[in-house]
């Protein structure tokens, strides 16, 4: 992965870490129920623009630079790429203030009131690179010289998740679990071709070269509990202060039980390796490997975290209604967006349902890949 590549996903990291928070207190049961939207939207095709704003790098004037140097030295060089698509989160909050009845981490029924959060998250990204150089030379009485080449790379990320989050605390506003209904989608898709001629002494080197990899993981359907092993005020606390940090010990955050049904797909090719050149038949490496699994189990995790909670200045925003409603806000600079805890929890889901996920078919994965190279190679 080149640097172009890889800023733009520091940049996401940037924009979706400062999100903000509605401002509320916490100390007990709300009067009233309180419902609202949020989120965050990022339009890939202005990355160049904002990577400039961010770092003062302006990529297309530096890759104009490469290529004018370029034709200062004698060879023609083109380098281009095309990016597109969006990435956006989309959070819908509501709470239910009726009396509520659920166990907690010792089995004993507890007073509870709720609230929820439905996440949406959808990714999707197109990009598209070129590098096209050539250059010739011929001296009198010999044969030309010369190299001609074109590289072209292509990118498709998506990524879909659905979650339903939703915590429970008791009269006093602590913490006592959530659980959560999640389900997600991910998938890449690689391309790289290669179109080159080399020629020098009354000999020519062709390569038509093509390579393709996708991979697709997805979590169909999951649900999970989390229950802590006492109830934490870490709502209340941060309510109270601007800066809190949370931390909650293994026998304090108590366990995460849940189920996944998952599934994993991947092929992989590769064609126009030059074995004639050594004396191979054409076509003796091309390779084409694919295959797809579903597995459902359980998993059983005991759960810790830690969290640097901080806010920022407070300030009031236009909701963008046409009638002028505002509202109060306040900046959140060390929170994703969206409540952390559920993000947190999102991630345990994750590592629960991968790994277990991961046990029950890396066997199978493996086993195919290795028929596949062994196809290969004739073994």
């Amino acid at each position: 992965m080149n640097a172009r590549s890889s800023m733009p996903s520091l940049l996401m990291t940037a924009l979706l870490l400062a999100s903000l928070a509605p401002l509320s207190s916490v100390a007990a049961v709300p009067t009233e129920a309180s419902e609202f939207y949020y989120g965050v939207e990022y339009d890939w095709s202005s990355v160049d623009t904002d990577l400039e704003n961010f770092t003062g790098l302006d990529i297309p004037e530096i890759l104009g630079e490469v290529m004018g140097a370029a034709d200062d030295a004698g060879f023609n060089l083109i380098i281009g790429q095309l990016q597109t698509g969006s990435s956006n989160v989309y959070v819908h909050h509501t709470e239910d203030i009726t009396p509520q009845t659920i166990q907690d981490n010792d089995g004993n029924d507890v007073s509870v009131w709720s609230r929820t959060d439905d996440v949406t998250l959808r990714h999707g990204i197109l990009a598209d690179s070129i590098l096209q150089t050539d250059w010739s030379e011929t001296t009198f009485g010999s044969e030309p010289t010369s190299f001609d080449v074109d590289v072209l790379q292509s990118l498709e990320q998506v990524l879909t998740v659905d979650m339903t989050y939703t915590e429970y605390l008791d009269d006093s506003s602590n913490l006592i679990g959530a659980d959560m209904e999640f389900s997600m989608d991910v998938s890449a898709a690689v391309g790289l071709n290669i179109d080159a001629l080399f020629e020098g002494g009354g000999d020519n080197f062709p390569i038509d070269f093509d390579a393709e990899l996708t991979i697709g993981y997805s979590i169909t359907d999951s649900t999970s509990q989390w229950r802590l092993g006492s109830p934490d005020p870490v709502y209340v606390e941060i309510s109270s202060s601007d800066n809190y940090y949370w931390e909650c010990g293994e026998e304090d955050c108590g366990d995460l039980t849940g189920d996944y049904t998952g599934a994993v797909d991947y092929s992989f090719s590769v064609e126009g390796i030059p074995t004639e050149d050594f004396g191979l038949d054409a076509g003796e490496f091309d390779l084409e490997v694919s295959d797809s699994l579903t597995d459902s189990g359980n998993f059983d995790m005991e759960v810790f975290g830690e969290w640097d909670f901080s806010k920022g200045d407070t300030f009031t925003v236009d909701l963008g209604d046409g009638e002028g409603m505002t509202t109060s806000v306040q900046s959140c600079e060390s929170y994703p967006p969206g409540n952390p805890l559920m993000f947190m929890m999102m991630g345990y889901v994750l590592a629960g349902s991968g790994e277990a996920f991961a046990e029950q078919i890396g066997e199978d994965l493996g086993e195919g890949i290795t028929d596949g190279i062994e196809d290969w190679f004739g073994m």
